[in-house]
């Protein structure tokens, strides 16, 4: 069997929506290269439906895995099953903004010896307007919140000698696997590129807006206050 070029890991529970709309975008990169979902037990019907079509593809390939102690320790189950040169973490609420994203991500790294990569991102409510880009930067003082390389589906890693996250830590492993990254690998490769999507909502862990709901008509609207 082929070796598969790139594992997309994701990671979902009752998000049947969300899902759906990641899995159709990641439709189109499916040729050489795989998609690890990582379910854990989900109840909600509707993204039983989403799993239950895609289960036994070639490219998706469904685990269900309890979430016991935390998010660090599922992902890092999730990173053992992935066969791919390189690991593409992708959260259910985010998405490949353009089409050249994954060439791009891989030549990049194809042509560097760098271990990992950070590229740049850029957030939407609607898939529709794009707001507040951003291009990633190693911060100072990481560790202490000051994160501008964004969440981890703007990282790619080579699937060689791993760096896990730290079971240990509850708030902030994003940061401090960051910081391990580069204490073992060096420095990212930084691609300026926009690349991947933060779609941004309620529940958005690493949002920095604020939000309100402005009833218009039979609907609602989204509004927001970007902090400074």
């Amino acid at each position: 069997m082929e070796i598969p070029f790139i594992s997309f890991l994701i990671t979902c529970k009752n998000e049947g929506y969300q899902l759906q709309l990641l899995l159709e975008r990641l439709l189109e990169y499916k040729d050489n290269n795989e998609c690890i979902i990582l379910d854990d037990f989900t109840e909600d019907e509707d993204t039983k439906n989403v799993l239950q079509n895609i289960s036994g593809t070639q490219f998706f390939k469904v685990y269900q895995h309890k979430l016991d102690r935390n998010y660090s320790e599922h992902k890092n189950y999730g990173k053992s099953l992935c066969k791919g040169k390189y690991i593409k973490i992708l959260h259910c609420d985010d998405f490949l903004y353009r089409e050249d994203a994954l060439e791009t991500i891989v030549d990049a790294l194809d042509n560097s010896d760098k271990y990992w990569l950070v590229n740049g991102f850029t957030h939407t409510f609607d898939k529709v307007n794009y707001f507040d880009p951003k291009i990633p930067k190693y911060p100072d003082h990481l560790l202490v919140g000051n994160n501008l390389l964004g969440s981890p589906s703007n990282v790619t890693v080579r699937n060689r000698d791993l760096e896990y996250f730290d079971t240990n830590v509850s708030t902030s492993m994003d940061h401090e696997w960051y910081h391990r990254l580069r204490m073992k690998y060096g420095m990212p490769l930084i691609v300026q590129n926009l690349l991947t999507v933060s779609r941004q909502h309620f529940n958005n862990v690493t949002s920095k807006l604020n939000f309100d709901i402005v009833i218009e008509g039979d609907g609602a609207a989204w509004q927001f206050i970007q902090s400074e």
